[in-house]
């Protein structure tokens, strides 16, 4: 069962897009970031997160904070540049305990489930790095060491745009939809760009031993008219299977610009997607 979900305000309404980004070449850190109000319920990204008496890399720490803890925001402090990237200060509460928590060690994304199918439960995150890529961070909670493992990603838009970065919207596909249990990122900007689907996986050799998140299946697609690909991806977990259609072209408001559909079909191998071709799957 999953238990940890996208964070949503108090008041219900959508969250704003979880963004990270910044100009290329701007030594200045003019950074674009997700900044969260008041009664909004956020996630630690990753594990020794501080909580700290006041907002300020000169706070006193006060306690370590571990991935997937949840936290609701209580007062928005100073913007400020802190480990190479820059993000707001945020007063918190995290159970029992009240403190200051810098935004870039906040994700709204965070998932509770059994992601390697061994009866234990594991806690994944989504964020930012302070270098505009994705981490998605795994966590066994009952190893006492060596309990963390990660992969990193990249953004996909920012080209475009001339900027490091994009936002993210991430969702979890469950083993009895995929056949295997997913984080699925999508990354992307709003605009004509090209935009990703990235679905990692997580598999670990037994109960006592830490494993390893990995790309099960990604795509990357494009809209910027009049070039165009785009794609749709269904999961059979029966069958042990992804098909993607792909379609390119076809976006120039042209009657004659019709687009070019092509259908492949991929095989779940240990937990990773792989091609299926004539005679096989491509390994």
């Amino acid at each position: 069962m999953v238990l940890l979900l996208a964070a949503i305000p108090a008041w219900g309404a959508p969250l704003p897009p979880y963004t990270y980004s910044m100009p290329e070449g701007d030594a200045d850190l003019g950074a674009a970031w997700s900044k969260w109000e008041p009664e909004t319920e956020l996630y630690v990204a990753g594990m020794h997160t501080e909580l700290r008496a006041e907002g300020g890399a000169a706070g006193k720490i006060l306690f370590h904070l571990d991935a997937g803890q949840p936290v609701e925001v209580l007062t928005v402090g100073e913007e400020a540049v802190w480990r190479g990237r820059r993000n707001t200060w945020y007063e918190v509460q995290a159970g029992e305990r009240r403190g200051w928590v810098y935004g870039g060690d906040l994700t709204p994304y965070a998932f509770r489930a059994d992601l390697d199918g061994d009866g234990n439960e594991e806690i994944a995150t989504v964020a930012f790095t302070a270098d505009f890529g994705v981490r998605v961070l795994v966590v066994e909670p009952k190893l006492k060491a060596a309990n963390t493992s990660w992969i990193d990603l990249e953004t996909a838009g920012g080209a475009y745009l001339g900027q490091k970065g994009s936002d993210l919207v991430v969702d979890f596909i469950s083993d009895k939809k995929a056949g295997v249990a997913l984080i699925h990122v999508w990354s992307g900007v709003q605009a004509c760009a090209d935009f990703s689907d990235t679905w990692v996986s997580y598999s670990a050799p037994d109960a006592t031993t830490p494993g390893m998140p990995r790309i099960a299946l990604e795509q990357g697609g494009l809209v910027d008219p009049p070039s165009c690909s785009t794609y749709e991806v269904k999961f059979d977990a029966r069958r042990k299977l992804a098909t993607v259609v792909r379609s390119e072209g076809g976006c120039s408001g042209e009657r004659k610009d019709k687009p070019k559909v092509e259908e492949t079909r991929f095989v779940l191998v240990d937990g990773v997607y792989k091609a299926e071709r004539a005679g096989g799957v491509v390994r």
